[in-house]
């Protein structure tokens, strides 16, 4: 019975037994030594014996069963958990769907996962329980003298602070060991008796190290499923991707995402792209792995904080699905979707260590190649296409098409629209991958439809307008063929009209067939055309026909009426002929070319003899054609001809004479105010090109010289008049142009213009009058030099700087030096203004100005140099030894202080360089006078310091203060 019970203990605990065994082994120790059937003590030995082997045999039966049920069978069952969700057959998934999912089914597998290792755990840490309380039991029945494993229960539930120290030192020691003694000893349990002094060291640490390696052991196992269940579900998915279906009936039942394919012109687009569906699948494959960041890393033993721990994971979960019971139970639709479960210390970190869990999520990154270039080979199968957008032609250049092109290009869009047809909805690719061409064709369908619209509205436009033209001449025609005969004119138009129609047949019948043909194509191609143009298009050649049918008819009436005609066109001939020897006579006589003629006479003579002219030139054209209709010889009248070319001469000339007299005639009426002498010059000159360019016969007639003199005489009055339009131009320099030409002229009237202006005599006095303007625009320049000069001095100041905190007593020194800079360069600006010949208005302000600016230089370099003395010498005589030894110089200096105050205090109070410097003569008598009373007190501060220094020879080393 005790080996049986032994010997069944399973290899992975009896590390954990053994202490038990000990226990056992050493309680039947005397059994086998000291006591036998004689001794008093067998009963109680053999009871006790039996009380301890059957404890040991119910403790290896619960503890097999908890391994058998609640660890391997749990391990077996966390294999079995789903991961990762794939579509079933015919069904086909989103990217984002297959994201979502994604993401749900491994929240679902992580919390599920994490509830099993927490079972798993529990069932360990129970087991380690069931030996601690048999340790108990144990030493209750044996006796707790001399038990080497009394400690051992600090094993199983270690003390926090130590529990890093003993993982270390179990992690180097596990693989040292050599469990296999141990278990040696379940096979030969009397084995155990031949250790006199208790078990080997060695196999006292193995037996303390069997807790923790029994918990170490199990997480293991934990997270060796969770690197199988993570690989095999990424190998899954991989295979999913990388495995070709071997027909398309596969395809369609294995297939996983849809994409769809969209029109974005130029071009055909995937959405989603593959890069997209590559990172999809990475971030699936993240998810995956990232499931075992829900799980949380064992805890060590059954203390307080291992229980808060897996006490707040529970609530954890228990809190996540509560929620996610609430949101089913409410839809919330704002709420978003639950969290990855994520725990402090997971065994995340341990799943990322395998080398084939990484290696086999870096081959997702590249699962999509392999139908890369099968997607790139189908939407070149489109390129067909590509025809709607390449090709687009504007409304202009689609009215250029022939109707060959229309119909080829209408051809070409019904093939292509017909070919969507024949393109299936959907296109699978490896057993992965459909992709719907549903918007595409869509797309194509609506640009074909448009293409379409747009090149029949432009061949209806274009065809609509040749038969609109048809129409048009057809309908001129019957105009004219239903005038009324009456005359000679009359017979001439309808012959004209006769023979436009007898030309137009062959032109008709090569207009009228594209008509008819181009509206019997887009009826083919199904492009709305209006009725009414319908109905134009069948009438066409029929109203062809019967015009023809009338041009016949008015041809025989034709026929008919010609006796009666040309009789009438014999006395029109003789009537004309007589008409015609008048007309010559007169115009020979008393027309425009009369010598003595002025200009206006000639011109309205010629008025006069061309609207004769012209009637009979018309009379003469429609007697010539009846002469030709009725083949009667045609008479020939040079001396009309003669006087034709003369009138087309006299036209050209009295034209241009004409609009010369009446635009120089518009220049008199313009206000003074608003002449515009470069427009006037422009025209002119354009006036003078047509000039050149008459023939060289017209150039010896009075006209033309009265012309070019018209023209010449205002060509030289533009540049006086564009001088004296100038705005330098004062009232000084008009009064002085009156002077000269003895003409006033009325500036201030209401109606002054440019008439007024030409009334003078400008011309006879030319050079005076350019004098003056030019005069005029030289006083401007100096007006304009000098009123800078002056506005620049009335707003230039001085620039005062404190002295020894008595105040602003001194001139800066450098800003007033460079004020006497700028008064020297305003002098020779002055001094150039002064000799000047045109600034006689100007001559007494420019004198005034040179007086006052070299007054104000030379006050403020005396200025400068009285501040330099008073300076010095403030330092010697204000509150000094040598004022004393000088009362009388001390005296007199107080007097230039004061001075000097008062001069400060009125440049203070009047700070303008100019105003201050020569407003009155204070300064210029003043300061000669300070420099004067200063040079006496340099003067004395010398003789006395001069005696110092004979006085002290040591004195002549030091020089003047």
């Amino acid at each position: 019975m005790f080996l049986s019970t032994v010997k069944k203990v399973k290899l992975e605990v009896r590390p954990l037994f053994l202490p038990q065994l000990v226990r056992l082994t050493t309680m039947l120790k005397p059994g086998l030594r000291s006591i036998n059937w004689t001794n008093p003590t067998w009963v109680e030995f053999y009871e006790n014996g039996k009380e301890a082997i059957e404890t040991f045999n119910v403790l290896v039966a619960r503890v097999h069963d908890i391994y058998s049920n609640r660890i391997l069978s749990v391990l077996a069952s966390m294999q079995e958990v789903t991961l990762q969700i794939l579509p079933g057959d015919e069904e086909i998934w989103t990217v984002d769907e297959f994201l979502e999912k994604s993401e749900e089914s491994c929240r679902q597998a992580a919390i599920e996962l994490n509830r099993k290792s927490q079972m798993v755990e529990e069932a360990v840490e129970e087991v380690l329980e069931l030996v601690d309380k048999a340790s108990q039991i144990f030493q209750k029945i044996i006796g707790s003298e001399n038990d080497m494993f009394a400690d051992l229960s600090k094993a199983i539930y270690p003390d926090p602070s130590e529990q890093k120290k003993e993982d270390d030192l179990s992690n180097q020691q596990q693989n040292q060991q050599d469990w296999s003694i141990l278990w040696s000893c379940f096979e030969n349990p009397i084995s155990l008796l031949h250790f006199q002094n208790g078990l080997p060291k060695g196999m006292q640490e193995m037996v303390f190290n069997a807790v923790a390696e029994m918990r170490r052991y199990y997480s293991r196992k934990v997270i060796d499923v969770l690197i199988k269940v993570t690989r095999s579900t990424l190998d899954t998915m991989r295979r999913k991707f990388l495995a070709e279906a071997e027909t398309n009936l596969m395809k369609r039942k294995k297939s996983v995402f849809l994409l769809n394919a969209i029109l974005m012109i130029p071009n055909i687009c995937i959405r989603p792209t593959l890069d997209e569906l590559q990172d999809a699948l990475v971030q699936a494959g993240k998810t995956v792995t990232g499931v075992s960041k829900g799980v949380a890393q064992w805890t060590t033993g059954r203390g307080e904080n291992a229980q808060i721990q897996r006490r707040g994971s529970k609530q954890n979960l228990s809190s996540m699905d509560d929620k996610q019971r609430r949101r089913k139970l409410y839809r919330l639709v704002s709420e978003e979707r639950p969290q990855m479960p994520h725990m402090t210390k997971s065994f995340y970190s341990y799943v990322m260590e395998n080398k084939e869990v990484v290696k086999t999520l870096s081959l997702l990154g590249n699962c999509c190649r392999n139908i890369k270039s099968d997607l790139l080979t189908w939407i070149k199968t489109w390129v067909p296409f590509h025809f709607l957008w390449k090709n687009d032609k504007t409304s202009r250049q689609l009215l250029e098409f022939t109707l060959i092109e229309f119909e080829t290009t209408l051809q070409y869009l019904t093939d292509l629209d017909k070919s969507l047809t024949t393109i299936p909805d959907l296109e699978y690719f490896g057993q992965c991958v459909v992709l719907s061409t549903e918007k595409l064709k869509l797309g194509l369908i609506c640009e074909i439809k448009a293409y379409t619209h747009k090149l029949g509205q432009a061949m209806k436009k274009k065809y609509k307008r040749e038969m609109d033209y048809v129409y048009a001449v057809i309908n001129e025609m019957e105009r004219k063929l239903d005038r009324p005969i009456r005359d000679l004119d009359d017979v001439r138009m309808i012959m004209d009209t006769l023979g436009k129609i007898r030309e137009q047949e062959v032109d008709m019948d090569l207009k009228i067939d594209p008509i008819e043909e181009a509206f019997n194509v887009m009826n083919k191609y199904e492009i709305q055309v209006e009725h009414e143009h319908m109905e134009q298009v069948d009438n066409l050649r029929d109203t062809w026909h019967k015009l023809q049918a009338r041009a016949l008819a008015t041809h025989c009436k034709l026929l008919e009426m010609q006796p009666n005609f040309q009789l009438e066109l014999r006395t029109n001939l003789d009537k004309f002929k007589s008409d015609k020897i008048e007309y010559v006579n007169e115009y020979r006589n008393a027309g425009p070319m009369q010598p003595g003629l002025t200009p206006r006479e000639a011109s309205d003579k010629l008025i006069l003899f061309q609207n004769r002219f012209d009637g009979m030139w018309r009379r003469l054209q429609t007697y010539q054609t009846g002469e030709e209709l009725f083949g009667l010889p045609q008479t020939d009248y040079p001396e009309l001809a003669q006087i034709r070319k003369e009138l087309n001469l006299l036209q050209k000339l009295y034209k241009l004479y004409n609009d010369v007299i009446d635009r120089v005639s518009s220049y008199y009426d313009i206000p003074w105010g608003e002449v515009d002498i470069e427009e006037i010059n422009n025209e002119l000159m354009e006036f003078q090109n047509r000039c050149r360019k008459l023939p060289k016969g017209l150039k010896e007639w009075p006209a033309f010289h009265a012309l070019k003199r018209t023209i010449d005489d205002f060509n030289d009055m533009c540049p006086l008049l564009e001088l004296m339009a100038n705005r330098a131009m004062k009232p000084r320099h008009w009064q002085r142009i009156m002077e000269v030409t003895k003409y006033t002229f009325e500036f201030d009237s209401e109606g002054f213009s440019l008439k007024n202006i030409l009334e003078a005599p400008l011309l006879k006095h030319k050079e005076d009058i350019e004098d003056i303007c030019i005069s005029a625009m030289k006083e401007k320049d100096i007006e304009a030099k000098l009123k800078q000069v002056t506005n620049e001095w009335s707003v230039h100041e001085l620039s005062f700087m404190h002295f020894n905190n008595r105040g602003e007593l001194l001139l800066r020194g450098d800003t007033t030096a460079e004020t006497i800079g700028q008064l020297e360069d305003s002098l020779m600006v002055l001094s150039s203004l002064l000799s000047n010949r045109y600034n006689a208005p100007f001559r007494k302000q420019i004198q005034q100005w040179v007086y006052d600016l070299s007054n104000s230089n030379d006050i403020l370099e005396r200025w400068l140099l009285v501040q330099n003395m008073w300076v010095y010498l403030e330092a010697v005589f204000v509150g000094g030894d040598i004022a004393k030894q000088l009362p009388k110089e001390a005296k007199r200096f107080s007097k230039i202080d004061k001075s000097w105050q008062k001069i400060m205090q009125r440049a203070h109070e009047t700070p303008g360089v100019v105003a201050c410097c020569v407003g009155d003569d204070l300064l210029k008598q003043l300061l000669p006078h300070l420099q004067e009373q200063l040079e006496l007190c340099q003067k004395s501060l010398s003789g006395y310091l001069e005696k110092k220094r004979m006085m002290f020879p040591r004195f002549f080393f030091v020089s003047d203060p």
